[in-house]
């Protein structure tokens, strides 16, 4: 018999060929409210980048992927994104501590760039320790795309007078 997580991991990798042979838009790109937005998107699972990213390209979204927190500050230090997402745990440096970091360089830049945790691992106190680090939301992996959506609609529509940025 296959076990539970194995047979959750089968409809994920399902999923997964799905969405990335999938060439249709998965909502309607010109009403998307992400359209146009640019995103880094941190996380050390090549897998999951793949989905992530196809999922964003999806909704008009360019996205620029970090492997682990030192890739992410090198590269948020070098370009201007309109959110963050960001694997909680990573090699090198860890979504927390690269948060922690990005807050300093936001603060000396003057920006406020929204950063959304991803982590597969949903214990109780988590959410809190990404707030704490400065984090402005939780998101569980593997991202349903409803979800994903809402935090998209959520922080790409809050910006002043419907910018971007």
């Amino acid at each position: 018999t296959q076990s539970r997580s194995s047979a959750a991991s089968d409809v994920y990798k399902r999923q997964v060929e799905e969405t990335l042979n999938n060439k249709e838009p998965i909502t309607n790109i010109e009403a998307s409210p992400a359209r146009g937005a640019k995103l880094l998107l941190a996380g050390d699972n090549r897998v999951n980048q793949m989905v992530a990213k196809a999922l964003l390209q999806k909704e008009g979204i360019e996205v620029i992927i970090a492997n682990d927190g030192v890739e992410a500050i090198d590269i948020y230090e070098k370009d201007a994104f309109d959110l963050i997402l960001m694997d909680i745990n990573m090699p090198r440096m860890g979504g927390i501590e690269a948060t922690q970091e990005l807050q300093k360089i936001m603060k000396k830049q003057g920006k406020k760039t929204p950063i959304i945790a991803l982590t597969a691992n949903a214990m109780v106190g988590d959410k809190d320790k990404c707030l704490a680090a400065g984090m402005n939301n939780y998101l569980s992996k593997p991202m349903s795309l409803p979800s994903l959506q809402a935090m998209l609609s959520k922080y790409l529509l809050s910006c002043p007078d419907g910018q971007k940025g």
